[in-house]
């Protein structure tokens, strides 16, 4: 089995962020992303804390237009 990076484990208890996803957003693909990127920001060398909430921000910003848009559907 392959390890995982070190940005990608939680600081105490050493819990993935792959697991938390799975066990919180596996069935919203936006919802897991845009959690993995906050999980992980400002611990991956050469990557500023700033990408990875931008990362997360496009994420949340596309469910949010994806939910307004299944809103609109129900409401027709």
């Amino acid at each position: 089995m392959r390890k995982s990076p070190d940005y990608y484990m939680g600081k105490y208890m050493k819990i993935e962020a792959k697991n938390v996803v799975w066990d919180f957003q596996d069935d919203n693909y936006n919802l897991g992303t845009a959690l993995t990127y906050i999980m992980r920001a400002g611990k991956k060398p050469n990557n500023p804390i700033t990408q990875d909430i931008e990362k997360a921000i496009h994420h949340l910003e596309m469910e949010l237009e994806n939910q307004y848009y299944i809103e609109g559907l129900k409401n027709r």
